[in-house]
């Protein structure tokens, strides 16, 4: 009887001093942070949602904290969308248990549209704020657009069309340096986006032209043309902007007339342009080089 109640007792007494002990929870700490995007290139005022990855995905902590470096050029909110403000370059951040991963957003004036060819074709006009904007109007040459187009204001002639001073091969149309493709100091889009843009040559057009499809369209209230590869579907939107002669614009709404970066050895005054009309028909053409056109770069 004794025997059993000390063991009775020992039983009891272990319960008691155990009672008041609870078992501690593992804490599992965040090894790393990983975005569903590493380098995302953004036009002003498109958005665009990152997701942070926490591994291991049983850490405890699961709160992520977000942050942008320049909210000059790009914001993100709490939940990891990214909203392009500026031109410009922002890290954009996502912390929890102390670990961080990154995503570089370049905030650019337009996108390379990869199109299954030679080059990538810009997916906007050079000026433009959106694929569907006109952009602004060039002769062709000139970097600037300007209020009168016409032969008297052309930077490449003494204001003749027989005049001319760069781009000539015939004596009897000017000084003759045989140059029949613009330099890059003359190649607006070159100017004016940097980098390796480009105004197309004869080339490019011609490679466009082979092997895509051309559909008329509209995008919000402009017309154009939904431009779209036989190789990778990508497409891009040409709207019909028409041109400029003198200070009067000219097939605005019916025609997309765009400057290519070369001219024919054998015509001084004109240089080669894209070309679609009402009719729906597109190839390319030629146009006098003192017009106001827009202009649609490539690059590598």
């Amino acid at each position: 009887m004794k025997q059993f109640l000390f063991i009775f007792l020992a039983a009891l007494t272990s319960a008691v001093i155990f009672s008041g002990c609870t078992k501690k929870d593992k804490t599992v700490p965040v090894s790393s942070i990983v975005l569903s995007e590493a380098v995302i290139d953004l036009t002003a005022g498109e958005k665009q949602v990152i997701k942070a990855y926490i591994s291991p995905s049983d850490a405890t902590e699961q709160t992520v904290t977000w942050a942008s470096s320049n909210a000059s050029v790009a914001t993100v909110s709490s939940d990891g969308e990214v909203t392009a403000v500026a031109i410009g370059t922002a890290q954009i951040s996502a912390s929890c248990d102390g670990k961080t991963g990154e995503c570089t957003i370049n905030v650019v004036a337009l996108k390379a549209v990869d199109m299954g060819l030679s080059v990538k074709w810009a997916d906007r006009n050079v000026g433009a704020k959106s694929p569907e904007d006109y952009g602004d109007y060039f002769a062709w040459g000139e970097t600037e657009p300007k209020p009168d187009y016409s032969w008297a204001t052309y930077k490449f002639c003494n204001g003749t069309s027989n005049s001319l001073t760069k781009y000539n091969s015939d004596s009897n149309y000017g000084t003759v340096d045989n140059k029949l493709t613009l330099l890059q100091s003359d190649d607006v889009a070159h100017e004016k986006i940097g980098g390796k843009w480009r105004m197309p040559t004869w080339d490019d057009i011609e490679e466009l032209l082979e092997n895509t499809d051309w559909s008329p369209t509209t995008v919000n209230g402009v017309k154009g043309f939904l431009i779209t590869s036989l190789k990778n579907r990508n497409s891009i939107f040409l709207p019909s902007a028409g041109g400029i002669e003198g200070n009067t614009p000219r097939y605005v709404g019916t025609n997309a007339l765009y400057w290519g970066s070369q001219k024919p050895s054998d015509e001084q005054r004109q240089a080669i342009i894209l070309f679609t009309d009402e009719d729906e028909d597109y190839d390319f053409a030629f146009c006098y080089r003192h017009i106001g056109l827009p202009v649609r770069a490539v690059t590598k």
